[in-house]
């Protein structure tokens, strides 16, 4: 059974020739790892959406062991004055940072997911 959040992309890295593994910061379940199968191909379902500080709303597949399946990523924001300024960028990047020590798996945490959004915003 899929689940739904709204997420923000804290970290991408490559895993295998095809395959992503995406960290999200999620108000209903925290840090949320997950594994994008298919994301580094040229026709993928994820539309190159899964970049550092994009926003937006997921679909994925919980497992109780290892890595949840990402199966969609709706990108709603993708906070493009990131993209302008290297001075917001690294802002930005250290933010992630911060956010990625801080996080655990499975807490909730809507006010802080809130704060953190508007403080992006604010960059």
């Amino acid at each position: 059974m899929e689940e739904r959040s709204y997420g923000l992309v804290i970290r991408v890295v490559d895993y295998s020739e095809t395959s992503k593994i995406v960290s999200f910061f999620t108000p209903d379940f925290g840090l949320l790892q997950t594994i994008a199968k298919g994301a580094k191909r040229d026709k993928n379902p994820f539309q190159h959406a899964l970049d550092l500080l994009s926003y937006g709303e997921l679909l994925f597949v919980p497992k109780k062991k290892g890595l949840n399946l990402l199966t969609h990523f709706y990108l709603e924001e993708r906070f493009s004055r990131f993209r302008e300024s290297l001075e917001a960028y690294c802002g930005g990047c250290y933010i992630l940072e911060g956010l990625r020590y801080s996080l655990r798996e499975n807490q909730e945490s809507s006010l802080f997911f809130s704060q953190s959004l508007s403080i992006l915003e604010e960059i």
